[in-house]
């Protein structure tokens, strides 16, 4: 059922009301034996019909502690002068149990309403609750109110029916005790509340520490990565300079050894064999050319005391064309010691 304009009722519920049941819940709740310490109990001076008096924990037949001073004012009626009626309904939310008890009322009231003052006390009885009501006429109040005169002092008093099981008539002097309760709970509710915010901060201000140092070691880490690059760059620069260094190092060296290489090749070489092409990688040499004996060539090349080792022909030795010379295609190694000599 959806909301109609300018009729807040949803399924039956008036949604104006939602504050005040909220309210009647949270009452009723306080009630409860496990919730009720939350609401302390005020030590009340009563004053009894017998002339005597009594000084009471709360609406109740329990005594306060003598040490306490009362906080409020209640007068007892005479028995005589009370109706007592006891009923029983269904558990009803705080509302609908008034509206219920002021029916019981108009209906069995001996009293014209505007002279009918009236009470309850709720107990619980299974699944229902025991409503005991007392009704009384309001020139019977006056005239406790005003036998008690001398000893009121001027004070409003609550009215109470019953002693033993006090029953309070509404419309005089218990207001003022229940805001003085409703404040005193409240002040113990936000004590309640305090203490869990504080202890809700002792919990979370580790938690948020440790996130802050997690944060600051992000940062630091982030501001060492920003160092460290320039460094690292540096490094890979000077690196890659170095390899340079050697390269140009070994070309050079490679080039003076060049003249010297080609004087040891020139003296090995017989006069009837020439070279068409010199390799020189490193010291791997490889040289190209013509010969009459290509044999006996490398035989000269790879003699003992030659200055070059591993001597060898990757290819097969070949008869030239139109001529009575050999193609050769001869590899060696030139060593470091003989480099060095």
């Amino acid at each position: 059922m959806a909301l109609e304009a300018g009729n807040p009722t949803l399924f039956g519920f008036d949604l104006r009301r939602i504050g005040q049941v909220w309210r009647n819940g949270w009452d009723e709740a306080f009630q409860w034996p496990s919730l009720a310490w939350l609401t302390p109990q005020e030590a009340i001076r009563v004053l009894l019909p017998d002339g005597g008096e009594a000084l009471r924990l709360g609406v109740s037949a329990a005594p306060a502690p003598a040490d306490v001073a009362a906080a409020t004012l209640a007068v007892v009626l005479p028995e005589d002068s009370v109706l007592l009626r006891e009923v029983r309904l269904p558990p009803l939310g705080g509302d609908e149990l008034r509206q219920a008890i002021e029916l019981e009322v108009l209906a069995v009231s001996p009293f014209p309403p505007e002279e009918t003052v009236w009470g309850w006390r709720v107990e619980p009885v299974g699944a229902q609750v025991r409503v005991r009501l007392a009704l009384t006429a309001r020139s019977h109040v006056r005239a406790a109110l005003a036998h008690e005169q001398e000893r009121l002092s001027g004070v409003e008093p609550e009215i109470w029916a019953v002693a033993t099981a006090p029953i309070v008539l509404q419309g005089y002097g218990e207001h003022d005790r229940m805001k003085r309760m409703r404040a005193a709970r409240n002040r113990i509710l936000l004590a309640f509340a305090g203490a869990f915010v504080l202890m809700l901060a002792l919990a979370v201000t580790p938690v948020l520490q440790a996130r802050e140092r997690v944060f600051d070691a992000q940062r630091q880490y982030a501001a060492l990565e920003t160092e460290v690059a320039s460094l690292l760059g540096a490094r890979n620069a000077l690196a890659v300079g170095n390899e340079r260094a050697r390269a140009l190092r070994a070309h050079l060296e490679q080039r003076q050894e060049l003249p010297q290489l080609l004087e040891l090749i020139t003296l090995l070489l017989p006069d009837d064999a020439f070279l068409s092409r010199l390799e020189v990688q490193g010291r791997q040499v490889r040289i190209v050319g013509q010969a009459a004996d290509a044999a006996q060539l490398m035989k000269i090349l790879g003699a003992p005391g030659s200055p070059f080792r591993n001597v060898r022909a990757p290819s097969p030795i070949s008869r030239a064309a139109g001529s009575n010379k050999e193609n050769f295609v001869i590899e060696f190694i030139v060593p470091g010691e003989e480099k060095a000599q």
